[in-house]
């Protein structure tokens, strides 16, 4: 099952170390715009897997979670390392308004400027957003894993999340990652999440 509190202790692990790395304090330091390409480096690897992600979750192929979870997560790190990340800078720098997953880089323009000049609330926001989008994947993942055991799509929801929702079609990666983050990460970060000093 998706241990959310190690996730979340990892990422939050991983940002002191970009903290320290890009010298967040810095003037026109690049860890604003840094975290937000990490957020849509896991969103890009979503979207593009999505296919190979769903014939998972219709094929039934594992008889234990754990075969499907690391299945899927391997495939997620490779499409990462192979695909997203060196195309990331261009992806972005080409296309910022761009939906993927349900936002855009545009969105993140305000809040990387602003933690540029050393706003704490801005750097504090996309710390938060990149926590939370992050997982929000991670949990997308947790979700179709559930899936390829023979869960049907709505039951693993319940399960993931603890929430009971109307049938409706989940074969939308924005639908899935937004409904998943709002259900289930959101409420957890509410309750466990303590922004960095």
């Amino acid at each position: 099952m998706f241990n959310i509190r190690k996730e979340l202790d990892n990422k939050q692990e991983q940002i002191i170390v970009w903290r320290n790395e890009y010298k967040y304090k810095q003037e026109d330091s690049p860890y604003g715009n840094f975290l937000v390409k990490q957020i849509f480096s896991s969103h890009y690897a979503m979207q593009y897997m999505w296919p190979e992600l769903m014939q998972y979750v219709d094929g039934n192929r594992f008889h234990n979670y754990p075969q499907a979870i690391d299945q899927l997560t391997n495939l997620y790190n490779t499409i990462l390392k192979r695909s997203i990340s060196p195309n990331i800078d261009s992806w972005i720098e080409n296309n910022p308004d761009e939906w993927v997953g349900g936002i855009h880089y545009f969105g993140f323009i305000d809040y990387i400027n602003k933690s540029q000049k050393g706003d704490r609330k801005s750097r504090e926001e996309l710390e938060f957003s990149f926590l939370y989008y992050t997982l929000s994947d991670l949990c997308t993942i947790e979700w179709a894993a559930v899936c390829a055991t023979g869960v049907s799509r709505i039951d693993a929801v319940a399960y993931i999340t603890g929430c009971q929702i109307y049938p409706m079609p989940l074969d939308d990666y924005k639908v899935i990652t937004n409904g998943l983050g709002q259900l289930y990460i959101s409420r957890y970060l509410e309750e466990n999440y303590t922004p960095l000093p």
